[in-house]
């Protein structure tokens, strides 16, 4: 049980109610407290003057935001009083009510600015208030003074919070971060910002005051650790580490069996051969989509990746979120080394339709055999491509990767700050695209791909065919 004296836990409590930062009326308050509130009837009323029963209140609210969120309540409305106090102490409100003096302190704190490149000089001068770089430290939470700038946020102690200004405000916070993490390429492939979008228009359940805040700070968490080559170096180890695979070259069928699934291990993943039978017209409809089963915390899961958007990321681009697919993932071992997969989606696009698949005991030439005389079509033959893992040494300034018609591609460090944390172990290699002939160096890992199909683009990345290492 949190340990506040009685004032303190009332002004928290108060905040609760007055900013609405959990619940965005007094009557759905009211319902979750079984107290009456109302703007003249704080929460801090609770209890009556019994500290315990106040501070019983305040734990369930905070248990209950961070079930919701996975986050700690209660840290931030400490983090949250203290941000709105100090926003208020330095006068900050004309200063941070201008983006790019937003952005300038975000860049500073998540990314790489120098102190020397923030152009306003009072809130240069704050830097050292704000942030300790060396220990990685936030003695005032850089996202809430932003919030607090682009009233995003009302001030913690004396602000007030609209029911009807939630939704707008949410909206205003992702138009923010989308155009503060817009520096980023790598980030703008992603779909993170696009999946928050999504959700806030479809779950009502989302659009809380207290999601401002903690979106934001993911938001800023993952732009911090893709900013970072080192950072997502080490996370990429991490995923792979934590990949599932269920056989090489496995074959499974839906529960109909008029869908066969192969299984072919590749180096970051899975490629799930989805095949369609058509018995009267004597086809075998097939799409290859990229699949990762990976375990966290919360248990096995599945991430899909429609063929289009597997090779939007080869080009740089972002990949529309309805093209990816989350699930979870229930496993059962339905016979000695014989496994059942139930797929459950989490997200909602739900283009992949596929909800239990059976391992079957043959091979897949086994398996397949009834089908020799069938047509095979592929559904999406302009997303075809072969990947080959072909790195061969490495050295402190270069990469060198085996070129097929003799020879290495010398590849600089130099080319990528991510590339100063590549071994030797890593998987690089050649990916190449089976409809327009187009050649990459892949690190598939890290999402890195650089075009080395012409002479020109070999020159423009400083990237070198060599016969010798």
């Amino acid at each position: 049980m949190s340990d506040y004296s009685n004032n303190e836990i009332c002004k928290r409590l108060n905040a609760i109610s007055r900013l609405r930062l959990v619940f965005g009326t007094y009557e759905e308050l009211g319902k979750f407290t079984n107290f009456e509130v109302s703007g003249k009837n704080g929460l801090s009323r609770i209890g009556g003057s019994n500290t315990f029963l106040k501070t019983a209140a305040y734990d369930a609210i905070c248990k209950y935001v961070e079930e919701d969120t996975g986050a700690n309540f209660d840290a931030f409305i400490t983090a949250y009083g203290r941000a709105s106090e100090f926003f208020e102490t330095y006068q900050l409100a004309g200063i941070l009510s201008k983006k790019q003096h937003c952005f300038d302190l975000l860049d500073y704190v998540y990314g790489h600015l120098k102190p020397s490149e923030v152009a306003n000089k009072s809130l240069r001068s704050l830097l050292p208030k704000i942030y300790e770089p060396r220990n990685d430290r936030q003695k005032v939470r850089a996202s809430l003074l932003v919030l607090l700038g682009q009233d995003l946020l009302p001030l913690y102690h004396k602000g007030r919070g609209g029911s009807k200004d939630i939704a707008a405000d949410l909206q205003a916070m992702i138009a923010l971060a989308e155009e503060f993490v817009s520096r980023n390429r790598f980030y703008t492939q992603l779909p993170i910002i696009e999946t928050w979008k999504r959700d806030f228009q479809e779950e009502e359940d989302t659009r809380r005051r207290y999601n401002i805040y903690f979106v934001f700070e993911e938001i800023l968490a993952n732009y911090s650790l893709i900013s970072d080559p080192g950072q997502l170096y080490s996370r990429s180890r991490e995923l792979r580490d934590s990949l599932l695979y269920f056989g090489d070259d496995t074959i499974w069928a839906s529960d109909d069996k008029n869908e066969l699934w192969e299984m072919v291990s590749k180096v970051n993943g899975q490629i799930l051969r989805h095949f369609i039978i058509d018995r009267a017209a004597k086809t075998l409809t097939y799409e290859d989509i990229e699949l990762v089963i990976y375990e966290d915390d919360f248990g096995p899961s599945a991430f899909a990746v429609h063929p289009d958007a597997a090779i939007m990321a080869v080009r740089g681009k972002q990949a529309p979120v309805d093209k990816l697919e989350e699930f979870s993932l229930d496993i059962e071992e339905v016979a000695p080394g014989k496994m059942s997969l139930t797929f459950t989606p989490i997200t909602t696009s739900y283009w992949l339709k596929i909800h239990r698949i059976t391992m079957l005991d043959e091979t897949p030439e086994e398996a397949m055999a009834p089908f020799s005389d069938f047509t095979m079509v592929n559904k999406y033959p302009e997303d075809e491509y072969r990947y080959s893992v072909d790195i061969v040494a490495v050295t402190r300034e270069d990469i060198f990767i085996d070129r097929e018609e003799g020879g290495y591609y010398k590849l600089p460090r130099s080319v990528n700050a991510a590339l100063d944390y590549v071994d030797v172990f890593d998987n690089i290699g050649i990916l190449e695209l089976t409809a327009t002939g187009e050649r990459f160096i892949a690190i598939a890992d890290m999402n890195l791909y650089f075009n080395i199909s012409t002479p020109d683009r070999l020159t423009k990345l400083g990237i070198e065919i060599v016969y010798e290492i």
